[in-house]
């Protein structure tokens, strides 16, 4: 039995639904130009199975272009609204929508009707009306290639967004309908208040979206020119150096997830939520691999490949949606000294300033570029300036020589910081999915795997060290904090009762933090 849209699990950077917002970014990276896009059906199998996995473990699916089509995942998305008890816009609502999109008495009176129905649609529905209607907008921006015009959405999407399946609709409320999504398209920006950091953050998307299907292409024409019988005898090691490893071929195109798979099964390890970790120097510095990306591609020297589990996310969970853009004090390492700077992270960007009033930037990172570890390689610090504080991690800027190596004032506020980087990257954070058990590791495309707004090959090649944090620790999740337990108000400099309330709701000591 579906369940009504506000019991769905929702993405930490906004109210909208995990099943939704895959979908949507899995269209929006691969399936613009798609002819026929919302129109043609998909497999109905592969439907199903894809609405049973969201419904089973939605954090955890990965939408595989291998596995499912463009019109299998449009499908899903539109049997997703048209199966839930209550639709999009609400039966609640249903006819003073169609009242006001049917008005007469004047153009301005009826857009401030519509704009006050749509505030008064629950939050998670007002979200993903908004997403959704901004996501067709680019559908149609694609006409040219997908064949489908503004007429040709509506007419599919009236229905979808103000009804459910088993509901009667007369003639004239499908002119009504046909009406009011009609007007949420044209008027768009003015009945949703997009503002213009929602355009810019939009803009930044769209760059980076571009980016990414850039760079799948040319991965894609490089891949072809190496065999897929090409492959490479590497050792992947069982928690640490000292707990034994296991030899596997990997090829250009294998990825994290499956490395996890193999080495799981081989060495029949009992079911936790594993990731393999890439680890540099002497178990110095360290980060866990988002399940998407390519093994040989972030080889780096001085390097080898762990599997353990992966606490380092179960301990980020806490501070997901925490971070409100608000300054965090840290240490910067300049020229082997180290030198105290605010820093935040807004617009996708890790931007480090001068002085304290955050005025004057000394570091604009693109979120996007970057590889977050955890420590610091002890080849990296000057003897004669040690850590100014127990808590360093390093940012890989991918293609350029600015690696930074910082130091946080604390557990917290390392912590929250990582959080707000890697979740602004990964909305669905970097658990690794489980993935069915087989004896032997599949090499598949990796063309566009998942929805992740970070390239999978775009991997620093760069060396960065780091000292101080093993997360090979006992596997002891912490509990989820539920939204909502900080108000956004809280902006400034890093207010500590952020997170003495997050501990006091949730009994978390500092010690079961990372430290």
């Amino acid at each position: 039995m579906s369940v009504q849209l506000s019991e769905h699990p929702v993405i930490s950077s906004g109210n909208i639904p995990i099943i939704v917002h895959k979908c949507l970014q899995f269209v929006e990276i691969s399936g613009l130009k798609t002819e026929g896009l919302y129109r043609k059906s998909g497999e109905h199998s592969k439907i199903r199975k894809l609405l049973l996995a969201f419904n089973q473990d939605p954090r955890g699916v990965v939408i595989d272009e291998d596995s499912y089509s463009v019109h299998d995942v449009t499908g899903t998305l539109k049997q997703f609204f048209r199966t839930l008890p209550d639709p999009l816009m609400t039966h609640k609502l249903y006819q003073p929508f169609l009242h006001a999109s049917s008005m007469t008495s004047g153009h301005e009176n009826q857009m401030y009707q519509l704009q006050s129905l749509i505030d008064q649609l629950p939050d998670i529905n007002r979200e993903t009306l908004k997403r959704l209607i901004g996501h067709l907008l680019k559908v149609i921006q694609h006409e040219s290639d997908n064949k489908m015009s503004q007429s040709n959405i509506i007419s599919l999407f009236g229905p979808t967004l103000m009804t459910v399946d088993g509901d009667a609709v007369s003639f004239e409320d499908s002119g009504a309908q046909y009406a009011c999504i009609n007007h949420m398209l044209n008027y768009y920006k003015w009945l949703f208040n997009v503002n213009e950091d929602e355009d810019k953050k939009e803009e930044a998307m769209q760059s980076a979206l571009l980016k990414i299907q850039a760079a799948q292409q040319q991965h894609k024409e490089s891949t072809m020119l190496m065999s897929s019988s090409t492959s490479f005898l590497i050792s992947i090691y069982v928690t640490n150096k000292e707990g034994g490893a296991c030899s596997m071929k990997i090829n250009a195109q294998t990825t994290a997830a499956e490395v996890v798979e193999f080495v799981t099964t081989t060495k029949c390890l009992p079911k936790r939520n594993y990731a393999l970790f890439l680890v540099l120097g002497d178990a110095e510095s360290e980060r866990p691999l988002h399940s998407l990306e390519l093994v040989l591609a972030v080889q780096k020297p001085d390097s080898y490949l762990c599997i353990k589990p992966n606490t380092f996310a179960d301990k980020l969970l806490p501070f997901d949606g925490i971070y409100k853009g608000q300054t965090v004090s840290i240490h910067v390492q300049e020229k082997k000294k180290w030198r105290k700077c605010p820093c935040r992270v807004r617009d996708n960007m890790f931007l480090i300033y001068k002085d304290a009033k955050a005025h004057n930037e000394l570091a604009r990172l693109a979120l996007s570029d970057l590889d977050v570890f955890v420590g610091i390689e002890q080849k990296r610090i000057d003897v004669r300036n040690p850590l100014p504080t127990r808590y360093p991690f390093c940012l890989l800027v991918r293609f350029e020589e600015q690696n930074k190596f910082l130091c946080a004032d604390s557990a917290d506020d390392r912590l929250l910081l990582l959080a707000a980087i890697i979740f602004a990257k990964f909305p669905d954070g970097i658990q690794t999915p489980l993935m069915p058990v087989k004896t032997t590791p599949t090499h598949f495309d990796s063309r566009n795997r998942g929805i992740s707004i970070l390239n999978p090959t775009q991997s620093s090649p760069h060396t960065s060290p780091t000292h101080g944090m093993n997360l090979s620790v006992s596997y002891n999740p912490q509990p989820v904090i539920p939204r909502g337990v900080v108000s956004p108000s809280k902006v400034g400099t890093l207010d500590h009762s952020v997170i003495s309330e997050l501990k006091k709701r949730n009994s978390l000591s500092p010690d079961h933090l990372l430290s």
